[in-house]
């Protein structure tokens, strides 16, 4: 097992190590705020990590769209890219994960439209969290 994710963890490196890195939109990752005035919106990719006593690490993306635009119509559709899931980065160790989207040189954040090409989302990479717990105030 140490050996398969010590191989991911080489090939994912140089996928990230050259000029794009894209990562596919899917339950995983939930947006955490968004400002369509702005064109900003801050992504959160959850992953369960059971190799560090089950914690949850967030890790953070911010992606802008072009002015007037919103997310939903501020993509580039391109052709398939070689991307990676979030079920892959879960199979490594969490220190694996943030040093693999730091190093990235540019991340897009990408998925399937109806026409069979992909949406894409240019984002930065902005940290990691451990167990973050939302709490909401009560409004009496």
């Amino acid at each position: 097992m140490k050996i398969l994710s010590l191989l991911l963890l080489l090939s994912l490196s140089a996928v990230a190590q050259k000029q794009k890195f894209y990562l596919e939109i899917d339950d995983a990752i939930t947006i955490a705020n968004r400002n369509d005035a702005i064109g900003a919106y801050e992504f959160r990719l959850g992953i369960h990590h059971q190799s560090t006593k089950n914690d949850t690490d967030y890790y953070n993306f911010i992606v802008h769209v072009p002015t007037g635009k919103t997310f939903e119509n501020g993509s580039v559709e391109i052709p398939e890219p070689v991307f990676i899931t979030s079920e892959e980065l879960k199979k490594l160790f969490a220190c694996d994960v943030h040093d693999l989207l730091s190093q990235a040189t540019e991340i897009y954040l990408i998925r399937k439209n109806q026409n069979k090409l992909y949406d894409a989302w240019p984002a930065q990479y902005f940290g990691t969290v451990r167990n973050m717990v939302i709490t909401r105030v009560r409004q009496n």
